[in-house]
């Protein structure tokens, strides 16, 4: 016969790890709203604009896109502005919950020319618990 406190050590030991795991699984989930995931990916892509980081900006794009156009041939555009601040006006989330119209103001320079205030109308898709600009 087996002894009662090995096999409720055993069991202690198993629920322990069953635990840990559980735990260690839902820190991986995305939690929060998601409108706050989208306001963070939409930061990230401006922010990549304007530090000139045109691979990080690709990573942005919608999976459709990406799948048409190679990232060398994306990166290799001619870019004749360069982005200076932006700031989101708005993030309108549509009852499918994976599709979202984002008004972001932004500065920026076109050749020798400045400017302020530009209102931009992006449209965003969720894919999975990922957000991206829906490029058409």
């Amino acid at each position: 016969m087996k002894n009662p406190w090995i096999q409720k050590s055993r069991m202690l030991t198993l629920s322990v790890m069953l635990l840990t795991i559980w735990i260690c699984s839902c820190s991986t989930l995305p939690f929060g709203s998601s409108e706050e995931a989208l306001r963070k990916r939409v930061e990230g892509m401006m922010n990549a604009k304007i530090n000139d980081n045109w691979e990080e900006v690709y990573a942005y794009l919608d999976p459709v896109y990406r799948n048409k156009t190679p990232e060398k041939t994306f990166i290799n555009f001619n870019r004749e502005m360069a982005f200076k601040k932006y700031s989101i006006v708005s993030i309108e989330i549509q009852p499918s919950g994976t599709e979202a119209i984002v008004k972001v103001k932004q500065d920026l320079n076109v050749k020798i020319f400045d400017f302020k205030d530009q209102l931009d109308t992006q449209n965003w898709i969720k894919d999975g618990f990922t957000w991206y600009l829906k490029v058409n």
